[in-house]
């Protein structure tokens, strides 16, 4: 007790601190983000605030798993651990290097500091300890859905709605069901909402770690060969540089083609872990008669609004298994690949060079050798990945790190032109094939208050990729700067200049540089964080687009919210204004949402948004409104947005 009111002193008042949730929305409102990507983020923490992560007991690898640390952290935890014993509480994280006062304070709804296993097992009165559930049904309506509703003679009816049931127990059983109904889509039998996806997983600390029935997601590596899931983590800095593959992981969420159904089984004996998994569901697409027979091309999206869209909808029977076996050891990790996949249908042959990096014909045959080792404070990471045809892909960095203070990173990727990965996050910059890149980055923590962050990438495609439109080569450097002037107060600046060089494939009569262009922009945002009082706290954004050959012309955005926090209510205001006469930029930013839920508009030309959001909570029930205006005063286009959310815990 002692000991632990000590630490205690160590935590000073700050800045009342936003979820993790909301914190990596705002570092990630730069650029545009993958809705399926930050929803499933958003279900992971979920599920740490149910059952949190066992900080004493977890392994260097399940530590990494979770997105939460970087590997110096979890390198300097397990130290820590070695030498004085098992964490008593949030504070003692203080003593631990890496692990900033910030940081401990959006990390504390997630840990867990229990120093014992659990001996629950799976059985039968696991289910009948079901005693936390979770239930939540969102409406959502737009007026741009109603406006499409009458004039595509879409089938149903121009609202969005969905529901969600989760459950689980501390014994590590665990329940997830999703039901999504997207506008302009009908009523079905016999739920009623177009997608449905769902889970039963159990978690455990024996050697079956993890057993799932039902869907779920699978990721390996650095994501070359196969990558189901979201590569969204919360680590900071670095969270473009490399990625924390999860394994399996169950799936209940809005994406209604990424993911695998079936069953999934993770079982651990020493320092060797195996991860299987077996799936059989249908994919969404569009079919084609030719000569040799019907070919089918995947469909992204999921709407199933009028009858074309509705004709395509499970069309092509998918057959997976695949195999993942890893070898933890002290200091590395070594794991090894291997997955195929079976289509009922053959997908159709890219078109250009441009898709060549997609599947085709009616199999897959994958293989990935992934690994990492981390000596003192110097770590080296990566993956090398190899298709049925024996194209390959490479992805590998190192990192080091001085004093907790300074770090160096730099990482290559390079793809061939015809490699193929099957649902990979490859970390090309277009996705296209025959990429090579260099990733360079620089992080200086001068004081807790202070941090700077220095990136810069370089890609370039092989000569083929001149015969196509599109950027042939290009650089981004990008200066991040953190200014925590007081414990109510930060500051943030980033800068981005990003040059690419394109070639018009339509006018290519052999000579690559005859149809050479380049394009150049700088990109400036600045945001200032404020807590005015103990209820009210306020959120300012600035970002402007220019163009170097054109100095005069400058695209500009403002941006600003008040949120004020009492007892069970909160009430947030946002109000953003753009001006691009010229329409040369897309301005992204965040605006607080619903639970679970997230809002990061982009804004073009000359527009304006105003939106308020207002949320009541008590033990168990929690009601959330939302209402949204946007007028593009250019087009004299103006958008009203309503979201209702009722949720409730039992």
């Amino acid at each position: 007790m002692i000991r632990a009111f000590v630490l205690s002193l160590l935590i000073c008042k700050g800045l009342v601190a936003q979820s993790l949730w909301e914190q990596q929305l705002e570092q990630s409102s730069l650029a545009e983000q993958s809705p399926e990507a930050l929803e499933q983020w958003a279900n992971q923490l979920q599920n740490w605030e149910q059952r949190p992560i066992e900080i004493n007991l977890w392994s260097r690898q399940q530590l990494m798993e979770t997105g939460l640390f970087n590997v110096f952290q979890v390198h300097n935890l397990l130290q820590y651990r070695e030498r004085y014993g098992a964490l008593l509480s949030i504070p003692e994280l203080n003593l631990i290097k890496g692990f900033e006062k910030e940081r401990i304070q959006f990390l504390a709804p997630y840990l867990s500091f229990q120093t014992k296993e659990s001996s629950h097992g799976l059985s039968w009165q696991s289910f009948r300890n079901i005693r936390e559930h979770q239930l939540a049904w969102r409406w959502q309506l737009n007026r741009r859905n109603l406006d499409a509703n009458q004039k595509n003679t879409y089938l149903g009816d121009p609202l969005e709605s969905r529901l969600v049931y989760r459950a689980q127990n501390r014994s590590g059983l665990s329940i997830g069901l999703n039901l999504q109904k997207d506008p302009g889509e009908a009523w079905h039998l016999p739920f009623g909402f177009d997608h449905l996806a769902g889970h039963l997983q159990y978690q455990g600390p024996g050697k079956w770690r993890k057993l799932i029935l039902g869907d779920f997601h699978f990721s390996f590596g650095q994501g070359l060969s196969l990558w189901s899931g979201s590569a969204f983590h919360a680590t900071g800095f670095d969270q473009a540089f490399a990625a924390y593959a999860r394994g399996i992981s169950a799936f209940g969420g809005s994406e209604e083609q990424r993911f695998f159904r079936g069953v999934a089984v993770s079982y651990q004996k020493d320092a060797w872990r195996t991860e299987t998994f077996i799936s059989f569901r249908d994919l969404d697409a569009s079919l084609t008669e030719t000569k040799e027979g019907r070919v089918a091309m995947i469909r992204n999206g999921g709407y199933h609004r009028n009858e074309k869209e509705l004709s395509s909808k499970d069309q092509v029977s998918l057959k997976s298994l695949g195999m993942a076996l890893h070898y933890e050891g002290k200091n590395f990790d070594l794991s090894f690949l291997h997955h195929q996949h079976y289509f009922a249908i053959p997908l159709m042959e890219a078109s250009d060079l441009s898709e060549s990096h997609k599947v085709v014909g009616k199999s897959y045959y994958g293989y990935a050798l992934a690994g990492q080792l981390l000596w003192q404070q110097f770590h080296l990471f990566g993956e090398w990945a190899m298709d049925q045809e024996a194209d390959w892909a490479l992805y590998i960095g190192w990192e080091r790190n001085w004093w907790e203070r300074f770090k160096i990173r730099q990482a290559w990727r390079k793809f061939q032109v015809n490699y193929q990965g099957f649902w990979n996050d490859a970390r090309a910059r277009s996705g296209s094939a025959g990429e090579f890149g260099i990733l360079h980055q620089i992080e200086a923590n001068w004081t807790y208050q202070l941090r700077s962050l220095v990136e810069v990438d370089y890609y370039a495609f092989p000569w083929p990729r001149y015969q196509i439109e599109g950027p042939s080569a290009g650089k981004r450097i990008s200066f991040i700067q953190e200014w925590r002037p007081k414990s109510s107060q930060s500051l943030e600046l980033r800068l981005r200049h990003q040059k690419d060089e394109k070639w018009d494939g339509t006018s290519f009569k052999g000579d690559p540089a005859l149809s050479r262009s380049s394009v150049e922009n700088w990109q400036i945002r600045f945001v200032h964080k404020l807590q005015l009082s103990s209820a009210w706290s306020s959120r300012s954004s600035i970002q402007f687009y220019l163009l170097p050959e054109n100095w005069n012309q400058v695209a500009s955005f403002l941006s600003q919210q008040w949120t004020y926090k009492f007892g069970s209510w909160r009430h947030s205001l946002s109000l953003s204004m753009a001006n691009d006469p010229a329409g040369i930029a897309v301005f992204y930013d965040y605006e607080p949402d619903l639970l679970r839920s997230f809002s990061i508009p982009a804004y073009r030309g000359q527009s304006l948004r105003l939106s308020i959001y207002s949320r009541w909570k008590s033990r168990k029930w929690q009601a959330e409104a939302k209402l949204a205006y946007a007028d593009d005063i250019y087009y004299s286009n103006a958008q009203i947005e309503l979201k209702l959310q009722l949720h409730y815990s039992f």
